[in-house]
């Protein structure tokens, strides 16, 4: 059973009078400031990392989650990939795709070309022809 479960016990046991709080805690093997314990409003934090993360995602707006995390890492922030891809996804941050490669236009042969070296002067050429004559 968690703290928390146990403290809700508690705290069921407490509200309707079957016993105190010292003798409840006592019960479930709840220490008493845990039953006190109120837990911060993640709201604040959350709201301020997630206008964190919607500014270093504008700012590298081709960089995905992963890499956006690793720079809120270095400003400080305590916060893993998971959850900035998390807020990302839900802020509708994505990264565009990639464009499409682009396709040669007009028509052609389809016959292999062989690839010309050298300089291309007449020389050079002259020069090749002959020795691919002899072979």
């Amino acid at each position: 059973m968690s703290p928390g479960h146990k403290r809700q016990a508690a705290e069921r046991f407490v509200a309707e009078g079957r016993c105190s709080q010292r003798r409840a805690c006592r019960y479930f093997r709840l220490h008493r400031s845990t039953y006190r314990y109120r837990a911060k409003e993640p709201d604040a934090w959350m709201a301020r990392l997630r206008s964190a993360v919607r500014r270093v995602s504008g700012k590298h707006s081709a960089w995905g989650y992963a890499k956006v995390a690793k720079l809120l890492r270095d400003e400080g922030w305590q916060v893993g990939k998971k959850l900035v891809a998390t807020l990302r996804r839900e802020m509708g941050l994505r990264v565009p795709k990639r464009k499409p490669k682009r396709r040669r236009r007009g028509t052609t042969t389809g016959l292999p070309t062989k690839a010309t070296y050298g300089r291309g002067t007449s020389s050079t050429t002259a020069r090749c022809a002959a020795a691919r004559s002899r072979c």
